[in-house]
């Protein structure tokens, strides 16, 4: 809606001056000679106050009005630029790459911030400066690369190491656990919602595979099934996991391995785990497999997996 106020640089003293000569009645709002306005306090007290010091004092405030509108203006088409090129919209969600918000000057930085909340929620006095500052500095601030931050009841901030999301919910995990049970035919495939991904499994023996050297693609992986403890599982993570890896001594938390190799932690709760019956993780999809049941010329019967 475009808001018209033809009046708005044209003082009081003109009007009434004007209605005077054009023998024109105006009506007078005797609120307006009430004090118990703040409004009326700034005109009846501090501008005559001010003016002793300026005497063109209002008529100075009337030139900034104008240069600011004009200013403010060229700021907002500035932003909706910004706004349209670096940020992708769903309609639940607004994110962007932080470095792409950290080139930007600090001006636009707060202006592309209002933007988003508006997108998503109706702009309200909560998102006061300090609020607004502190989205701002979580966002460029390198010493917490994954962090959550509550910005109301309604958004919350996401900030996974480049990526920045703005979203109305907060990322919740979805645990899961399945029983990889090929008892009813050696080869076939478990499909992982949680993951949105497939697994692909296979028994057979060592010299019916072509390829099961325990550095081959993190995609796929052997294992001496007659070492194993069955029955194996597919699982998300839970707190305390550790790997022993193929190629290093000792074992490693999960959650170390997945800082390591900065992966969001949004994405960290649907990697899929293979573990064996006492609860050992001998593989993590698609990422790094463990030491045990290696696959050897003399092994028997051999389980291969893969990540689709």
């Amino acid at each position: 809606m475009e808001l018209i106020r033809p009046c708005l640089r044209i003082y009081k003293s003109e009007l009434v001056q004007y209605c005077k000569e054009q023998s024109l009645v105006y009506c007078h709002d005797s609120s307006n000679d009430s004090r118990k306005y703040f409004r009326n306090q700034v005109r009846l007290d501090v501008m005559p106050l001010l003016e002793q010091y300026n005497e063109h004092f209002a008529e100075s405030l009337n030139r900034l009005s104008v240069t600011m509108r004009a200013e403010n203006d060229y700021m907002e088409e500035e932003a909706s630029a910004v706004f349209r090129r670096i940020v992708s919209l769903e309609s639940a969600s607004c994110s962007m790459l932080r470095s792409e918000f950290a080139g930007l000057h600090v001006a636009l930085q707060r202006r592309l911030i209002k933007l988003i909340l508006n997108y998503l929620c109706s702009w309200t006095e909560r998102h006061d400066f300090t609020r607004m500052e502190l989205i701002r500095e979580t966002i460029l601030q390198h010493r917490l690369p994954c962090t959550v931050l509550d910005i109301h009841d309604q958004l919350v901030l996401v900030k996974e190491y480049e990526l920045v999301r703005f979203q109305r919910e907060r990322p919740k995990p979805i645990p899961y656990k399945y029983e990889l049970d090929w008892g009813v035919r050696p080869t076939g495939d478990m499909v992982l919602p949680e993951a949105g991904a497939v697994l692909r499994y296979e028994v057979g023996t060592a010299s019916s595979f072509s390829l099961w050297r325990e550095e081959a693609a993190p995609q796929e992986v052997w294992f001496d099934l007659d070492q194993l403890e069955l029955p194996l599982f597919i699982r998300s993570r839970a707190a305390g996991d550790r790997l022993e890896p193929f190629g290093l001594n000792g074992s490693k938390k999960v959650k170390d391995m997945f800082i390591d190799a900065k992966l969001p932690p949004s994405n960290r709760d649907r990697i899929p785990l293979l573990v064996d019956a006492s609860g050992q993780i001998l593989w993590i999809a698609g990422f790094r497999r463990s030491q045990h049941a290696l696959v050897r010329e003399h092994s028997e019967r051999v389980l291969h997996v893969k990540l689709l």
